[in-house]
């Protein structure tokens, strides 16, 4: 999940980034949906940091509003310590029967946490999708991984400018290589080395 941004100028701004819609390389919605469904909309999202998996929870939670679920989704904040035990009982208070939660980072719950959690949601909700590093707890839906045909398709929405492009691509792949497919530092070190060229000049560089 890519957070540091505040120019939307940049192409790889978290803005931009978040705006294109989700690749899934090895199956389509619907195949995914169906999945969901035999798990009786009980599952988990796997992979390693930067693989994709905050994003296909964004997207699955667009999914599954057009298909007239109500989203609930909820993400790690470390200032709130949301996924504390008292903020845990808050929200299971406040769901509702038609209520299908999105929880990003479920490995951040204590066992403990998550056995509270369970208990408290089991009867009065939807649906559940986790994220997590691992699979535990639940059974898997996907299984996110980086691949050189996901940089490109996110390089290709992103830049325009041939000449920009070249520059770009060539940058974005040694860094694909030397951080392991991890996204979210390849688009953030992005971010950052096209901030740096706009401050040099641009004819140097040869950026239309």
């Amino acid at each position: 999940m890519i957070t540091k941004t505040t120019n939307t100028h940049n192409p790889f701004s978290v803005e931009l980034i978040n705006k294109i819609p989700f690749y899934l390389e090895e199956t389509d919605w619907e195949t995914l949906l169906n999945r969901l469904g035999l798990l009786n909309y009980r599952a988990t999202i796997i992979g390693r940091e930067g693989q994709g998996k905050t994003a296909l929870l964004r997207a699955l939670a667009e999914q599954l509003q057009a298909r007239g679920f109500t989203i609930k989704l909820l993400y790690y904040t470390k200032q709130r310590d949301n996924y504390s035990i008292s903020f845990i009982n808050q929200f299971i208070q406040e769901l509702q029967s038609d209520d299908f939660i999105l929880l990003d980072d479920a490995e951040r719950f204590s066992w403990l946490a998550w056995q509270w959690f369970q208990r408290g949601i089991t009867h009065k909700i939807k649906g559940l999708i986790t994220t997590q590093r691992l699979a535990s707890r639940l059974p898997v839906l996907y299984e996110c991984h980086s691949s050189y045909k996901t940089l490109n398709y996110l390089l290709n929405k992103l830049l325009i400018q041939p000449k920009e492009a070249f520059i770009f691509r060539t940058e974005a792949l040694q860094l694909f290589e030397s951080h392991h497919g991890n996204l979210s530092i390849i688009f953030n070190e992005l971010y950052h080395y096209y901030a740096q060229l706009e401050n040099i000049n641009r004819d140097d560089i040869e950026i239309s």
